[in-house]
Order: C-alpha cells, then structure tokens, then sequence
C-alpha cells in the first residue's frame, strides 16, 4: 500500500464524531459477465520458491520486453514498481527523454508500512505478467513507475543500482487512487495517472476485478466461472478520497474481560503485509479506549497491541455472511493468524469513518478473497 493512500486512509480518522454503525445494504443487481475474459495465474514465493501466504504473492513481469522480474502482488497499493535498470529501453536522461516512453517529471512514491521511499518516472510502456508454469497474459499501456533512486527510510537517496534494488518490485494491483503520481499532459500541467494498475489494462475483460486464493491462485478478470462458489457478494462503500472500499466490523475480547461491543467501517485485505492494523475511534467521551494501553496516539502504522490470548473476530457486511474471520493474537500462530495485530485509537472525519481495518493477507489462509470492480462488490469464499 502506497505511503500516499495509506495516509490519506489513516488522515480519514481525524475528525471529531461520534461512533454510528454504518447501514449494510444488499448487493446491487449488477453481476459479472458470462463469458468475458478470465486468467488465472499460479503465484510462488520470492524467486520462484513454494508458495505460502506467510510468504505473499509473487509473479515475475517483464517491462517493455525487458527479461521477467520478480515482484510482489499487492492489493494494498496501485502502481508497478520496478528499477529502472530493468527495463528494457529506458532513457539514460529521462528528463529530456524525446521517445515517448517517459511521461513524467521526476517523482516520489513510498510504502508507509515499512518507510522504505523512491524516485523515479512514470514511463508508459506494455507488460508482460508471468506466473508458474508458464501462464502469462500481456497488459497494454500500462503507466510504470521506473525506480532511479532508492531513499530509503531516512529520504537520503541514492542512484538505483543492481546492488541496492536488485530484490525491490512490487505490482500494486488495488484500486485506489494514487494522487501523487502523474502524467504530463500536452500544452502544459499534469493530470492524474490512469493506467497504473497492470490487472485493468489486460484486454477483453469484461468485469474488472481478481480473485485472490489460498493456495497462491490470482484470477484476473470476473466471469461466471471464475466466480462459482462466491454466494454471498456485498457491496462497497464509497472511501472518502476516492474509490471504494468493503465494509467490516470488529470485535475484540481481551484475556478476563468481556467481549466489546463491534465497532464497524472500512476493511482493505492487502497481500503486501503479514500484519494487521486497526484504525478506530472508541467511541463517545468517557468511554474506555477500544485499543490496549499505552495508548497509541500517531496516526501510522504499528500502535498497541493486544495481550497474548486475545481473540480478534471480523465480520462483514452485516446483513450478509461474507467474512467470519477469527484468531488469536498469540505471536500469528493458528492458521490465518496475522504476524502481529496493531491497534490505534484515533477519530474519523464523519460518523461513517470511525474505523479502518487493514487486514493484511493472512485470512487468505481461511478465505479465497474476490473483489468486483464493474459492480462494487466484493465476496469471501471458505478455503476448499
């Protein structure tokens, strides 16, 4: 998940409301296409290692015809991202670059999750996706972020180099916009990058989405093959930066203390973390904080966490069993179990936004996960 989107995620929690429960609806009527395009793709693990989910997704892509490089699959961000130096073609000065490739000035992109920061430029090129056993499929026009200085946490940067971004790359394949990265346009000024995410710009699909497996299966594009055995399709929310989001409530039941009350909002499954994080308002003055002491008062990632033995349950929507997710916060052992579950307290913006949840990847271990894009809905599915 991008530094950009994850911030203004987090910023929707600095207002000063009262804790209402968000109204659930049934899914609308739109369905996914009979018979449009779909593509399955068999991630591994990095560098073509055994799969596990602990592990995330890995594909290999190959830019503008450039050898296959691995990445990670991240439903949390919206962008590839890979050194320049991989890329087949790219222009020794890109400021000045006369071929079409480069689309952008000189830009910043980061992950807040982890600190880690980059320059480089958007060039507009074809990709190339590679999963396991010899399955590709080709994306057209797809606006790349080329990486040419590694920042790192501290903003020093440096030139991207074989030696210090050989193992960096990842492919966000999320839907949220990603304002900070733009396209120039002719006559002057920049507008907003389009053609970010390399999933969408695959042709003939008919419903825009991806469905996200346990056993490391990535789907690309919706059809009613594809999505048989996802019953119970809900609807998303409208995120209050743009795009949509699926909707969650939590609850929390601590070793000897009773199990609180749910507190419900936005809910983001994002395969680029082993980690959960919640974002939540504890309600009306007076009450006791929902997140464990000290309490965690900044607005990014990693805050408190829960004693051992704690049980974190998340349910959604709620006039649908999509999502029955539970587990003990003992250091991620049981299946499905994060790494570590983080909580902050903070306030929304409105009533409405009064908690985030980002799961990280971990419930793919219990669910496949699908995300409807054309009809704004989203589904889990059991393990099978």
């Amino acid at each position: 998940m991008t530094r950009v989107a994850r911030l203004a995620a987090i910023a929707i929690m600095l207002g000063n409301t009262a804790l209402v429960f968000p109204a659930f609806s049934q899914a609308p009527a739109c369905t996914v296409s009979p018979t449009g395009r779909s593509i399955a793709l068999q991630a591994t693990g990095v560098d073509g290692t055994v799969f596990s989910v602990a592990g995330g997704y890995h594909l290999a892509v190959s830019v503008n015809g450039s050898d296959p490089a691995g990445v990670m699959v991240d439903t949390g961000s919206n962008a590839l991202i890979v050194p320049s130096w991989k890329i087949k073609g790219f222009p020794k000065d890109p400021d000045n670059d006369h071929s079409g490739m480069v689309v952008s000035g000189k830009l910043p992109y980061g992950y807040s999750s982890s600190g880690n920061s980059y320059n480089g430029y958007l060039i507009q090129v074809p990709v190339r996706v590679h999963g396991a056993g010899g399955t590709s499929v080709d994306a057209e026009d797809v606006q790349v972020f080329a990486i040419t200085e590694v920042c790192g946490s501290d903003k020093h940067c440096v030139a991207a180099t074989s030696i210090n971004s050989r193992s960096v790359g990842m492919m966000g394949v999320g839907f949220q916009p990603t304002p900070n990265l733009v396209v120039k346009v002719a006559g002057g000024g920049t507008a907003p990058a389009t053609h970010t995410n390399v999933f969408q710009q695959v042709h003939g699909v008919a419903t825009q989405g991806w469905i996200f497996e346990p056993g490391g299966r990535i789907v690309v594009g919706l059809n009613t093959e594809t999505t048989q055995g996802f019953s119970a399709w809900a609807p998303m929310v409208p995120a209050s930066r743009g795009g949509m989001s699926p909707e969650g409530c939590v609850r929390v039941t601590e070793p000897g203390k009773p199990e609180s009350r749910p507190l419900c909002g936005t809910m983001l499954l994002d395969t680029g973390m082993s980690t959960m994080n919640l974002w939540v308002y504890s309600g009306e003055q007076g009450q006791a904080p929902f997140c464990p002491p000290p309490p965690a008062s900044k607005a990014g990632f990693d805050g408190a966490t829960f004693p051992p033995g704690t049980t974190v349950t998340l349910a959604s929507p709620g006039k649908a069993a999509a999502l029955d997710y539970r587990f003990d916060t003992a250091g991620g052992t049981g299946k499905g179990a994060p790494e570590a579950t983080y909580c902050t307290n903070v306030k929304g913006a409105s009533a409405s936004e009064n908690a985030f949840f980002n799961t990280g990847r971990m419930p793919l271990e219990l669910y496949s996960f699908a995300r409807n894009e054309t009809c704004g809905t989203f589904a889990y599915r059991p393990r099978q």
